[in-house]
């Protein structure tokens, strides 16, 4: 066996390897299981009156493989990203090690206003699973809001930036094709972290965009088609779409 055998057959080793782990069949269409953990706290006094305008909502998808087992680095990764927005970056690693009921306990005593940081899960296109993030902040001093999609490499069992999905200088060609939708799409404006891109599979997509505080578009712009897959820089990892189901809590 020369060496570039060997390093092929190492290589098939790895991502037969990292297939099982999760529970996949490479043959088959991937299929993934989730439940959602989701935490509200608001703050009351003794007789249920509310006290403070404090109001903190998060939630996030908590996924299991067909197997039964837990994923545990994505789902360590889609806790960590949900909870961005509602910690200090300085305070990050300590309440990271909080359970999750302690967790939205310290950040509503610490937090003067109303939070959201809702993950949800979007579609799952062959290989990359992809989660929509809405992060919400109502201050006193600002207000803001945030929309953005997650994506996350169920082979190479990692994250992945969503604009490493398209090909380079894609993002501009995206907004031409948004801006013949009637609605609120701006291509002047679009980012790769002020929309949702939900990619269905290599010939089919959605783009929502956040307008302003608190307005999301009502109109949602469609691209299909051999103009969407020109874009992708890896069509052929986008199929076959795969299976996501959502499960109760107690299973």
């Amino acid at each position: 066996m020369n060496k570039k055998t060997k390093c092929l057959c190492v290589g098939a080793f790895f991502l037969l390897v990292t297939l099982k782990a999760f529970g996949f069949n490479s043959t088959n269409n991937l299929s993934i299981s989730y439940w959602d953990a989701e935490y509200k706290f608001q703050a009351t006094d003794s007789s249920g009156n509310f006290s403070s305008p404090n109001d903190v909502w998060w939630s996030y998808p908590v996924f299991l493989s067909d197997n039964g087992r837990r994923p545990n680095r994505l789902n360590a990764w889609i806790r960590q990203e949900s909870l961005r927005s509602l910690v200090e970056p300085d305070q990050f690693d300590d309440l990271l090690k909080l359970s999750d009921s302690k967790l939205i306990q310290v950040i509503a005593t610490r937090f003067n206003g109303i939070a959201r940081s809702l993950a949800s899960v979007s579609s799952l296109a062959g290989r990359y699973l992809q989660i929509d993030l809405i992060e919400e902040s109502i201050g006193a001093a600002h207000s803001s809001v945030g929309l953005s999609t997650l994506v996350y490499d169920l082979v190479e069992d990692k994250p992945v930036d969503l604009e490493q999905l398209f090909k380079e200088d894609s993002l501009g060609q995206l907004g031409q094709l948004a801006s013949s939708a009637p609605g609120c799409l701006s291509p002047a404006g679009l980012t790769w972290k002020n929309a949702r891109f939900n990619i269905h599979s290599a010939t089919e997509m959605f783009i929502e965009q956040t307008v302003s505080p608190g307005d999301l578009c009502e109109n949602i712009f469609k691209i299909s088609g051999p103009k969407l897959k020109r874009l992708l820089r890896w069509p052929n990892r986008m199929s076959p779409p795969g299976v996501v189901k959502q499960i109760s809590r107690n299973k």
